[in-house]
């Protein structure tokens, strides 16, 4: 080959070279890029698509990426995948290497919150999987069964936003558990699974545990639509049972009840002091139809400072047995009487009632006194032989009985008082099947007092209930003495005030009607807001209007 030949072809070659390095070799870089990024672009990453940079024939990727094994999809398709130009061009990897520059960043472990008021609690929480769902529920509900408790699981599976733990052992190893030492304690504890708990004080301000709960993985929206409602009712609930601790420990301070029952003549005396108003009349109740042929004579008084769980059980007519006297201070044959103190377990036959010192003073508790129950002994003992000269005249004149109602749309008020416990029982049944299902019966105010009037039969009063009034309409006031037909009439605003209501004419005019009103006036705050919430009152008129009688 001639010079000129070479000199030719040597500035051909550098032609040629020059072509494409500046111009091919770019544009082949470009669509090299270009072909990358397209194949990556719709691969799952976990958060943004990765970046892929290009070094002539070397790829470079950079980026988050959640799973390794999204990682691994992404290099082989970037290796192996890529093909450039023509059919023929296709059938060669334009790529020489894929330099990897990526991290591996999981998404944050699921989270977990108990909310627990005594032995019963709450799971809450979010986890990345079924399976690590179904585990965890599992593996705590287990372990809070084996301490007595009840742990109800709520958690559900995110994953969307959460991994799963690599290790779940110091969760579980550090789960708040319920205690016997304290089986009313009020527990909030949050955690970041494979974390360890955080005990959150029901003390602490509520923004403070809020932001625990955001920390550990709570979202703010679950936050306010179902944790802060649970801590609150936690904070409730731990209130209530201070409070029944403390009126517990007061309650143990206070002497027990005590209970004198003694009978003759088909006639039983019940005479003693008891705390709680109502478990003297579910004992009375019991005892009334344990004797139902017998009548029952309430003397027992209400002292707030004894204690109120009569813990005495029920008398029946075995209790009552003829015994044969013994001595000459015994009962006759046919008589008796029983002393029963609350939590003794159960009722002592008292013998020997003359002596002067009783024998039952040696085993009562240490807190009663032997002094509290000497009158109660000496007046029972004196009724039971019928000598009268410790017992203290009762009024010349007894009180009378009445009941009135007080009726709302969805409520009534039953107040009064009767003689016997038996006739308030039938009033109260009576009233609460006469409204069953359509008004809730308030029956506090219904007393059963000794120093009233004997009631006849009650059929008439019974059989004469008014019916409820309509939804805004008046609230309707009735009136009987038992034995008697209600009178019953529209209640006027005015008529809550005092001295305003024996101007009513709802009453007989032998009728003393302040006693009614006392009865009516002792509600009258709990009555105003009610009647102010469920109807509205009539505006006093100039002159009542007289009753209607049905």
């Amino acid at each position: 080959m001639k010079p000129r030949d070479c000199t030719l072809l040597g500035a051909a070659m550098l032609a040629l070279w020059c072509f494409c390095a500046l111009w091919l070799a770019p544009r082949l870089q470009q669509q090299l890029l270009q072909q990358a990024r397209a194949a990556v672009a719709n691969l799952p990453t976990g958060y943004s698509a990765a970046e892929v940079l290009a070094h002539g024939r070397q790829l470079i990727v950079r980026g988050d990426i959640r799973h390794r094994e999204q990682l691994d999809q992404i290099l082989r398709k970037l290796r192996h995948e890529l093909r450039l130009g023509n059919s023929m061009a296709r059938r060669l990897n334009p790529v020489s290497g894929v330099s990897n520059e990526t991290r591996i960043m999981p998404y944050p472990n699921g989270w977990l919150m108990i909310t627990a008021a005594g032995s019963r609690g709450q799971l809450w929480g979010a986890t990345a999987s079924e399976a690590e769902r179904r585990d965890l529920s599992l593996a705590l509900t287990q372990a809070w069964s084996q301490q007595g408790g009840n742990l109800d699981s709520r958690l559900r599976t995110d994953s969307a936003h959460h991994d799963e733990a690599a290790d779940v052992a110091p969760t579980l190893e550090d789960l708040p558990l319920p205690t016997n030492q304290d089986p009313h304690q009020a527990l909030a504890a949050v955690v970041t699974i494979g974390g360890s708990w955080k005990i959150l004080s029901l003390d602490q301000p509520s923004e403070r545990s809020r932001q625990l709960c955001l920390e550990a993985g709570v979202q703010a929206s679950l936050w306010e639509e179902a944790i802060a409602p649970a801590m609150q009712r936690l904070r409730q609930y731990r209130s209530q049972q201070l409070a029944l601790a403390a009126e517990a420990r007061r309650q143990a301070t206070l002497p027990p009840p005590h209970l004198f029952v003694a009978w003759r003549d088909k006639r039983l005396l019940v005479r003693g002091e008891v705390g709680d108003l109502e478990g003297k009349r579910q004992w009375l109740n019991a005892l009334i139809s344990a004797f139902p042929d017998i009548r029952i004579i309430d003397d027992v008084r209400l002292n707030p400072n004894r204690r109120r769980r009569i813990e005495l059980p029920n008398l029946g007519p075995a209790d009552l047995a003829a015994r044969r006297p013994e001595h000459d201070d015994d009962p006759p044959e046919g008589r008796g009487v029983l002393l029963g103190v609350g939590g003794s377990g159960g009722w002592t036959r008292l013998q020997q009632l003359r002596l002067g010192t009783p024998g039952w003073a040696g085993t009562l508790p240490a807190l009663l006194k032997p002094t509290a129950l000497l009158a109660d002994h000496r007046m029972v003992t004196e009724w039971l032989l019928e000598d009268s000269r410790g017992i203290p005249a009762m009024s010349s004149r007894s009180q009378p009985a009445f009941v009135q109602w007080l009726l709302l749309n969805d409520r009534v008020w039953i107040m009064g008082q009767v003689a016997e416990e038996a006739s308030r029982a039938q009033l109260l049944d009576a009233t609460k099947r006469a409204y069953a299902g359509r008004a809730l019966v308030d029956s506090e105010g219904l007393l059963a007092r000794g120093n009233c009037e004997p009631s006849p039969d009650l059929i008439h009063t019974l059989h004469s209930l008014p019916p409820l009034p309509k939804t805004g309409q008046p609230a309707t006031l009735a009136f009987a003495q038992p034995g008697e037909s209600l009178r019953f009439c529209s209640l006027q605003a005015s008529w809550l005030e005092s001295g305003a209501l024996p101007q009513s004419n709802l009453f007989p005019n032998r009728f003393p009607a302040a006693l009614a009103e006392h009865a009516l006036l002792e509600h009258r705050t709990r009555l105003l807001q009610s009647l102010g919430q469920k109807t509205s009152l009539p505006a006093p008129a100039p002159s009542p209007a007289n009753p209607t009688k049905p």
